[in-house]
């Protein structure tokens, strides 16, 4: 036999309901970017007053699930340019169900 044939993988894990990935962070995060698109980590961290590790755990997981995208922004000064995030529209639709008060 072929060894792709004689591989055997682990089963996939299941997929977690996104139910179950949004915390209130993750809600605000979105609102935040609702509200404001194209905005920095550091933005967010700033503006919202989260640690830096929630913030850029958050938007790790908000990613992945994509409720948001990352792209390299405009450059401020020399060097690599920060990444902006952008709530996609399945994100934009999720933060419209969940009032802004409940993540307060």
């Amino acid at each position: 036999k072929r060894l792709y044939e004689r591989m055997e993988l682990e089963p996939r894990p299941e997929k977690r309901p996104i139910s179950e990935v949004l915390d209130r962070q993750k809600i605000a995060i979105l609102h935040f970017l609702r509200d404001h698109p194209d905005a920095s980590a550091t933005e967010i961290v700033e503006e919202m007053g989260l640690s830096e590790y929630t913030t850029v755990n958050s938007l790790r997981v908000l990613t992945a699930v994509q409720l948001v995208t990352k792209q390299r922004g405009p450059a401020l000064r020399r060097g690599v340019p920060p990444y902006v995030y952008r709530a996609t529209a399945h994100g934009e639709d999720l933060a419209g169900r969940f009032p802004a008060e409940a993540t307060a």
